[in-house]
């Protein structure tokens, strides 16, 4: 392919909210007084080239941004000439050239105009991903114009990202012109078949007759070892500084935010063996070597590397993590012949991998481990499990290096040295630095799983669902059984690693794979991301009908799980208020009990709010004269970490009430409805309110300003399914609730 348009270049665009019509995607559209800036353009990220603008309220943002660009293209008008396009966009867009539509992505069928919000919310890697589309291009000879708009999800969308790059096919590349070639099948790929032969080709579908078996001394296969020299010399410290969007803490190489102190070194892994040590290639969905990363969006090989820190007596420190690489040849000091690389993995006999200490994750994050001598442990397949072949290797107990280094932070800052004669350990069946471990009842190699808290030998969503059942009881521990999270205690987030876990053992298939995962890695690192905030208040209270409103504002991240605790009444039920068709949750709690629950099993997490939002209505058997929100034990984002949390206006007595907070809740009949709906609600005042309908994308279809102490709802162009309704007013307050159409 050759450039027409490239990453990172130079766009016109405009900002300011207006609706352009159509005649903005046209060649001799007047852009000059638009701003101009390079890609990526946006906000909201913190990853911009070039921030654009959402207006003057952030409650009430721009639905849609133009941009646009000029090309030349050299050769002859043409139509329908292959090319690719890729596109970053969040939430969607709309991609125009020479003012037709070219494609349009995450958004919806039918007109588009300004006010059209996108199909889905980007979240996660959909934000950043550029998405790749083969078009077909009508092109002209000379300047051709590229135009784009990209939409939000709804008004208070967190985050605009526009990026792109144009290709069109080479008609002078070395292949351009096409070649000659022929295919001729020499037949049945021949090997041993024999499973249980030393070299077992599973590719294999005629026997070759020289199947080899142990004892043979031509039974041979490949052996991994890992250069203990390589650590020693390249042993170096340093602090890191650990922000918002860092990548390292999902893919598990760091434990936290904020300044985190490494201890960098080099992994060199060579193959002895005789044979080579086949990986495969990623996207072969049968081949089980691999796991994907979320976060950085690639494959790694599940079982390369894995990274210990082990106390002199052999006691684990917490802090160790799998490490998978793009495995390859990158030297053969054993007299191999390098082949492999990225697209089709392994290292060949007589070669080995090297992965320098300067690279990301060769590291171990030592901040908070105290000074003092341990075992840096570094293995290789340390799952001890066959290549893609099937091959096993000749021999695992070489599979890794035992290096003994000391940490050091009297002079201020940390120093690492390698110390000599050091004692090894052993695992708990007597193995010198052995891969056998206690489970987590103590007992060497034994099956208890944790999080198993109905001890049937299986982690499953039952167990999930005891953990809050457990919770509101209060009658569990934090046991190294049960603390999934290690911060000895057992809170929601227990339960939201134990539910997420079932979820991908359930739901979640990767692109291209077969699902291989991380989610039930038990324990998992307590995080608290000190870039998430939540704030809760206490809403509207009618202390005639016994019940009130607990208010969220999460401006920095989506909520998976919610845990509080209340004063001064004995909850007899609840309600979510929260969007159902995004955050479709039951919270739970003890009955006449204080403490509320609220976690999805299913992955789904409540979008951010920029202003206080209804989260969670609480009715109540009895009732002191002062009720409070006393604490938020633990809120759960959607990177399953932990936020700091604020109590504002957390308390209200039964006299002297704020009017703001005093409420008389609105009755809607019939709901669901069918053709229309009453809606009766208090208004002594006779004052002037505000009736507003959003669907499930936050987009209000429906705002009325309504007097009196009714309003009849028609069904109108309300689509069946379930909305949000808001009725607002000076004097009586911020009621919100569920219409249901059917």
């Amino acid at each position: 392919f050759d450039g027409l348009v490239d990453l990172e270049s130079t766009w016109n665009y405009l900002d300011t909210g207006e609706d352009l019509g159509s005649d903005w995607m046209a060649n001799d559209f007047d852009d000059l007084n638009w701003s101009s800036g390079d890609a990526e353009l946006g906000y909201g990220d913190g990853d911009e080239a070039t921030v654009v603008s959402y207006g003057v309220d952030a409650a009430n943002k721009h639905t849609t941004t133009y941009f646009r660009q000029s090309f030349e293209y050299e050769g002859e008008d043409a139509d329908g000439v292959s090319g690719l396009l890729r596109l970053r966009r969040d939430d969607g867009a709309v991609v125009y050239l020479n003012g037709e539509e070219l494609l349009r992505s995450n958004m919806p069928e039918g007109a588009i105009d300004a006010s059209t919000f996108a199909a889905t919310e980007m979240i996660g890697n959909g934000e950043s991903s550029l998405n790749e589309y083969m078009v077909q291009l009508d092109l002209l000879e000379g300047t051709n114009v590229i135009a784009v708009e990209v939409h939000q999800i709804n008004f208070t969308s967190s985050d605009i990202s526009f990026d792109l790059e144009l290709l069109v096919e080479s008609t002078t590349a070395p292949c351009a012109a096409g070649f000659d070639w022929e295919f001729e099948f020499v037949g049945l790929p021949t090997g041993c078949t024999d499973e249980d032969a030393c070299n077992y080709n599973p590719m294999a579908e005629v026997d070759s007759g020289d199947c080899v078996y142990p004892g043979d001394p031509d039974c041979t296969g490949p052996d991994l070892i890992v250069s203990a020299e390589a650590i020693v010399n390249s042993l170096s410290t340093e602090v890191m500084a650990v922000d918002e969007s860092d990548c390292y803490i999902e893919e598990g190489c760091l434990n936290g935010f904020g300044s985190r102190e490494l201890v960098r070194f080099t992994t060199h892994i060579l193959n002895i063996g005789e044979l080579d040590y086949y990986i495969g290639v990623p996207s072969d969905g049968d081949n089980n070597q691999f796991e994907f990363g979320d976060c950085h969006n690639h494959w790694h090989h599940k079982g390369y590397a894995k990274y210990d820190l082990f106390t002199l007596e052999g006691q684990v420190i917490p802090i160790g993590f799998k490490n998978g690489f793009c495995v390859m040849d990158l030297e053969c000091s054993g007299g191999g012949t390098g082949q492999y690389g990225c697209g089709n993995m392994g290292i060949s006999a007589g070669c080995g991998d090297i992965y320098g200490s300067g690279l990301s994750c060769q590291w171990i994050d030592v901040t908070d481990v105290v000074d003092g001598t341990y075992y840096l442990l570094v293995r290789a397949n340390y799952d001890f499990i066959p290549d893609a072949l099937g091959h096993d290797e000749i021999s695992y107990e070489n599979n890794h290096a035992a290096v003994c280094i000391n940490l050091d932070r009297s002079s201020g800052s940390l120093v690492v040295e390698t110390i000599e004669g050091c004692e090894p350990f052993d695992d708990c069946t007597g193995t010198p630095f052995g891969t056998a471990q206690a489970d987590c009842n103590g007992d060497c190699n034994g099956t208890a799983l944790l999080g198993d808290l109905d001890y049937n030998g299986e982690q499953e969503m039952a167990d999930a669902v005891a953990y809050v059942e457990h919770i509101l009881g209060d009658d569990i521990e934090a046991l190294p059984c049960t603390d999934v999270d290690q911060d000895d205690l057992i809170t929601v987030t227990d339960a939201a690693h134990m539910a997420l876990c079932q979820h991908y053992n359930v739901a979640h298939q990767h692109p291209d794979s077969s699902g291989y995962h991380d989610k039930c890695n038990f324990p998992v690192n307590h995080i608290i991301n000190p870039f998430d905030s939540v704030h809760f208040s206490i809403g509207a209270v009618n202390w005639t009908q016994q019940y009130l409103d607990i208010h969220v504002l999460n401006p920095h991240n989506r909520i998976v799980g919610y845990q509080f605790e209340m004063s001064g009444i004995e909850i007899s039920s609840t309600t979510n208020l929260a969007d159902p068709l995004e955050f479709n949750i039951t919270p739970s709690f003890a009955p006449g009990g204080s403490e509320v629950i609220g976690l999805s099993y299913a992955n789904e997490s409540m979008s951010k709010h920029y202003e206080y939002t209804p989260l969670v209505r609480l009715y109540w058997s009895s009732v002191e004269d002062e009720v409070c929100l006393e604490t938020i034990i633990d809120v759960v984002n959607d990177d399953y970490h932990n936020t700091l949390n604020f109590i504002q206006d957390g308390c209200v007595v039964s006299s002297g009430v704020a009017s703001a907070q005093e409420a008389n809740a609105p009755l809607l009949f019939p709901n669901p409805m069918v053709e229309s709906a009453t809606l009766r609600f208090s208004n002594p005042t006779r004052e002037r309110l505000t009736l507003s309908i959003a669907d499930a994308t936050g987009r209000v279809v429906y705002e009325e300003q309504i007097l009196g102490t009714s309003h009849v709802i028609e069904r109108g162009a309300l689509k069946s399914g379930a909305y949000i309704y808001t009725l607002k007013g000076a004097s009586v307050g911020n009621f919100t609730g569920r219409l249901n159409v059917e």
